[in-house]
């Protein structure tokens, strides 16, 4: 008859107060197979960070080689305007004699 009270106690326990116990092991597979499996999903997402990263950094690296390119050029015209306009002084000072 104790068994009958504790049966009917446990009976009307509502069923959001009863806490369910994980009575699987380490070596159950199933729980092996699903902590994989989040570890899966993780390095797919680390993955998938790494792949957009790597694709800024290309992007990135693009513009400054044609920063660079472009600078280079300014740099070429610069140097052939300079000389230009020593080559245009230098003229210039001979023919007045000095």
């Amino acid at each position: 008859m104790s068994e009958r009270k504790i049966f009917k106690v446990i009976k009307n326990i509502p069923e959001e107060n009863v806490v369910v116990m994980e009575d699987r092991g380490e070596a159950d597979l199933t729980r092996q197979l699903e902590e994989k499996d989040k570890l899966i999903q993780e390095l797919r997402m680390r993955i998938r960070d790494m792949l957009m990263i790597s694709e800024q950094h290309r992007s990135i690296l693009g513009d400054e080689i044609t920063d660079r390119k472009r600078l280079q050029q300014e740099v070429k015209d610069l140097k052939v305007q300079m000389s230009e306009y020593l080559s245009v002084r230098v003229d210039s000072t001979r023919k007045s004699g000095a």
